[in-house]
């Protein structure tokens, strides 16, 4: 077991000696990547960059924490602006369709209990 960490030790001064005479010839290191192609002015290039921050709104994301009924772990819950949006709209229109019938089936009894 005491051997493992001088194992380790010999293994770690070894690459960063090999790193060291890299550098002293002047060669990159062997973990070096190659560096990208030059950009091309051409319409092929790739898309406008969005800056960091600015995302539309569509696509931005809002993180809630929510605890199911029956649980009581939280879960953290990301939808997009445009999804929670989507949400809104079908619960006002659910909403207005219970209302409608609540009020149908008002006068459906009070057009019943007149006879």
């Amino acid at each position: 077991m005491k051997s493992l960490p001088i194992a380790f030790a010999f293994l770690l001064l070894a690459s960063t000696a090999a790193a060291a005479a890299q550098a002293d010839q002047g060669a990159p290191p062997a973990s070096a990547e190659p560096s990208p192609p030059a950009a091309q002015d051409d319409d092929t290039s790739t898309p406008d960059i969005v800056v960091e921050g600015e995302v539309p709104k569509e696509q931005r994301r809002v993180c809630e924490v929510q605890t199911t009924t029956g649980s009581i772990m939280p879960k953290r819950v990301c939808r997009t602006v445009a999804q929670i949006e989507e949400d809104q709209r079908v619960a006002r229109e659910s909403l207005e369709i219970i209302k409608r019938d609540h009020d149908s089936r008002g006068y459906v009894e009070m057009a019943r209990g007149n006879r």
